[in-house]
């Protein structure tokens, strides 16, 4: 499984729902559909858009660019007005700043995934993210290709601007300000930047027991939404061990996130690992509240893909 389909566990446990279905919400008017760009001029080569994920990853880790998703779905009539104003030498110039991905949003695969995880409610929706598919930012609905592209170069500057602020709260000496810029970190998907900062607040001596399990669930979060499974365990064994050693009414919550972080990282695994890591969950935390999604997913293993066992 990939960092992309990772979303921050420590919302997920209050949230516990999958994003709403798309639906077709066009943000122009359909007078302005199909407009073409006037006083554009010279010839421009045709975007080459990606049709999947990971080429389209490396491909903008090579060049150093941003990746421009289109989001679209066979019934959505704006998502093909969109994509007249693809084809006008305007955008066509625009777009050789990026990598641009197109993704079927129901094909139950790699575009389903990614509209989960930019967060696109209604299509089209175009996201713009980077090679390590940290969430930039999103354009949803239709708009001629000058209004979009500059809506997109906003979007763009706006993160900029977000990222700078983030780097000055990371080098704060509050740790509530650090511990922001690591929450706000995650919630775009940069779990490599915000384990950083929440290994350097673990690592403060008189960061208080409870603390210090809640900031280890976030750098385990962390470390499964950057695809670092192996030091995710460690971190987690390591908050359980603190957690163990914990008393008081908040254990009950501590013991909550962990368990949904050891679930979470069970999906990772091989079908036979995972069918041995879901058993010694359930017998290690028979009375948890996620013990009746691990039994459903142990037996739904155990009659498929990992039948043969043992």
């Amino acid at each position: 499984m990939t960092a992309a389909r990772r979303r921050p566990l420590l919302a997920a446990l209050v949230a516990l729902a999958s994003l709403a279905t798309v639906a077709a919400l066009p943000a122009a008017a359909a007078g302005d559909a199909g407009k073409a760009q006037s006083g554009d001029a010279g010839s421009v080569p045709a975007p080459h858009w990606y049709r999947q994920v990971e080429p389209a990853l490396a491909a903008a880790e090579a060049a150093d660019k941003l990746v421009l998703v289109d989001l679209y779905a066979d019934w959505c009539g704006w998502c093909k007005q969109l994509d007249v104003e693809f084809r006008t030498p305007h955008f066509a110039r625009w777009a050789q700043a990026y990598v641009l991905l197109r993704v079927d949003t129901e094909d139950g695969g790699e575009g389903s995934a990614m509209q989960a995880h930019v967060g696109a409610r209604v299509l089209p929706t175009l996201a713009v993210i980077d090679a390590r598919r940290v969430r930039v930012g999103l354009v949803q609905g239709y708009e001629p290709a000058l209004k979009l592209t500059r809506a997109l170069d906003d979007v763009v500057a706006a993160y900029r601007d977000k990222r700078r602020r983030i780097e000055g709260q990371a080098a704060s000496q509050d740790r509530a300000t650090r511990l922001a810029a690591a929450d706000e970190l995650r919630s775009i998907y940069d779990g490599g930047a915000a384990a950083t900062i929440y290994r350097g607040v673990l690592e403060e001596p008189e960061l208080p027991a409870a603390d210090r399990v809640r900031v280890g669930a976030a750098l385990t979060d962390a470390l499964i939404m950057s695809g670092d499974f192996e030091a995710a365990h460690r971190s987690l064994g390591e908050a359980r061990r603190v957690v163990a050693e914990t008393s008081g009414s908040s254990r009950v919550l501590l013991d909550r996130i962990l368990d949904g972080l050891t679930l979470e990282l069970t999906q990772d695994l091989g079908d036979c690992d995972q069918v041995a890591e879901l058993e010694t969950f359930l017998r290690q935390h028979p009375s948890s509240s996620f013990a009746s999604r691990a039994r459903s997913r142990l037996d739904h293993l155990k009659s498929g893909s990992a039948a043969g066992c043992t």
